[in-house]
C-alpha cells in the first residue's frame, strides 16, 4: 500500500509537465512545492538510473522533506540533498539516510538561507574523496523546478518577482478554457498528493 502511494504521488507531481506550456507544480504564499526526483540525462552521474524521489519544501514554512527509493546504502558513501541555482551556487540541505532497500529519508529545516533563487534539487553521494562544503561530484537522483512568490518576509528588499506580469494586450500563451479546464486537473491532483503524501508519512511513523 505505500509503495502504491508513493508512486501516485511521484505520478500527479509528473502530470504537471504535461500541461500547456510546461508548467510546473509551484506556489506561493506558504503552499508547499511538490518536485519528482528522477534519474535525469546530463546531470546525474551514479546510481541506479531506476532510483526515483519526492521533495516537498516550501522557502516560506522554512521546511525541506525529501522521501526516495532505490538508493541502496553503500559502504563508505553518505548521501545528501543539495539545493542549486542556475549560476552554481548550492546550499547543503541535509544528509539523507537510505537502508538496504534503498528506502530513505530526510527532514530538514530551512533557516539561514541568503537567498531563494535556487532551481534544482540534488541527491548526491559523497565519499572520501570528494571536498568539504561543496557538491559532491557522483550525482544520483535530481528534480528541478521555479520557485514563485514563496520566498519569506514582506519583499520590501525588492529581490521578489512580480506576481503579476504587465497587460500587453495580448492573451497570454496557452489561455482559453481547455487551459482552464487542465489548471483545474493539475490543482485537484496536487491536493490529492498532498493528502497522499501526509498519509503515506503518518503510517511510516506508526
Amino acid at each position: 500500500m505505500a509503495r502504491a502511494m508513493f508512486l501516485l504521488a511521484a505520478a500527479m507531481v509528473g502530470l504537471s509537465v504535461l500541461l500547456p506550456g510546461g508548467a510546473k507544480i509551484a506556489f506561493a504564499n506558504g503552499v508547499p512545492q511538490l518536485v519528482k526526483l528522477e534519474y535525469l540525462p546530463g546531470v546525474s552521474n551514479w546510481g541506479p538510473e531506476d532510483a526515483e524521489g519526492l521533495l516537498e519544501f516550501s522557502f516560506a514554512e522554512g521546511y525541506a522533506i525529501v522521501d526516495v527509493k532505490r538508493i541502496p546504502a553503500t559502504e563508505g558513501t553518505t548521501f545528501e540533498g543539495w539545493m542549486r541555482t542556475e549560476a552554481g551556487d548550492a546550499v547543503h540541505i541535509g544528509d539523507i539516510v537510505t537502508d538496504a532497500t534503498g528506502i530513505g529519508h530526510l527532514e530538514a529545516k530551512l533557516t539561514g538561507l541568503s537567498r531563494f533563487d535556487y532551481t534544482q534539487f540534488l541527491v548526491a553521494a559523497r565519499t572520501d574523496n570528494d571536498a568539504a562544503g561543496a557538491i559532491p561530484a557522483q550525482i544520483s537522483i535530481a528534480g528541478n523546478f521555479s520557485v514563485i512568490g514563496d520566498e519569506p518576509g514582506d519583499g520590501d528588499d525588492g529581490e521578489q518577482r512580480p506576481q503579476v506580469l504587465p497587460d500587453t494586450g495580448e492573451l497570454p500563451g496557452g489561455s482559453g478554457p481547455g487551459r482552464g479546464f487542465m489548471a483545474m486537473i493539475a490543482m485537484a491532483a496536487t491536493g490529492l498528493t498532498i493528502v497522499m503524501v501526509a498519509q503515506y508519512r503518518k503510517r511510516r511513523r506508526a
